[in-house]
């Protein structure tokens, strides 16, 4: 049997009837291809559009999974990215703000709400870090007045981890907000500010110790202790 010759060109009259969707529809409602005898391909572009769009939903669901399953792997695809296309993006975001501003507040704002937790958190724990290096500060020029023989930077953060938030003199368990630091050796007794000089305590435990000595103090505690036992018992 002869094979009848491929259609060389372009026909735009007459019908034909997709493949994927099975409805009769113009030629030129279906993309060119030369190899076919009408010159047509068999499914119409509406079909092979929406089959690409699905294709590309498809990939974009695979990566999803993907970077997932591999995070490591996602960052550093990203940061690789980032980093080589990072002045555009920059620029790119910064027009887009420009261009939008009711959109880039409403982002801003859900962003808030979302991570709202993290965000918490994260204040806090700068506020602490100022609030420490503050009452560093504090402590190294009170040291000087002293004449201290040894003054280093002590990392208060890591204090409150070595001492579990307790205090050393009563044994209680405290709030972020409760903790106070006391030299365990008093720089009016010689004592240096270091990290192994300077331990967790509540601040009436703090207040009542003040510049004595660890003996004193325990002395002059239970001696109220045993005052206030007798007025309990009279």
């Amino acid at each position: 049997m002869k094979k009848k010759p491929i259609a060389k060109g372009k026909r735009t009259t007459g019908e034909k009837t997709c493949s994927k969707c099975g409805l009769p529809k113009r030629l030129d409602e279906f993309h060119a291809e030369t190899r076919r005898r009408d010159g047509r391909r068999a499914e119409c572009k509406e079909c092979a559009n929406a089959r690409k769009r699905q294709d590309k939903e498809n990939n974009r669901k695979r990566m999803r999974k993907y970077r997932a399953a591999n995070p490591e792997i996602n960052k550093r695809i990203c940061r690789a990215y980032y980093q080589r296309n990072s002045e555009k993006l920059v620029a790119k975001n910064l027009t887009s703000r420009k261009a939008n501003p009711e959109k880039t507040r409403k982002q801003r704002h859900e962003s808030y709400i979302r991570n709202r937790p993290k965000i918490l958190i994260k204040g806090r724990k700068r506020y602490e870090r100022i609030k420490f290096v503050e009452r560093e500060k504090r402590d190294h020029a009170r040291a000087r007045k002293h004449n201290v023989a040894v003054i280093e930077f002590v990392d208060r953060a890591a204090i409150i981890t070595r001492d579990n938030s307790t205090c050393y003199l009563c044994g209680q368990k405290l709030e972020p907000d409760e903790i106070t630091f006391d030299h365990v050796i008093p720089f009016e007794l010689g004592g240096n500010h270091t990290a192994e000089n300077l331990k967790v305590a509540c601040r009436p435990c703090n207040s009542a110790k003040c510049n004595k000595s660890l003996e004193e103090y325990l002395e002059h505690r239970n001696a109220k202790e045993k005052k206030a036992a007798k007025r309990a018992c009279v």
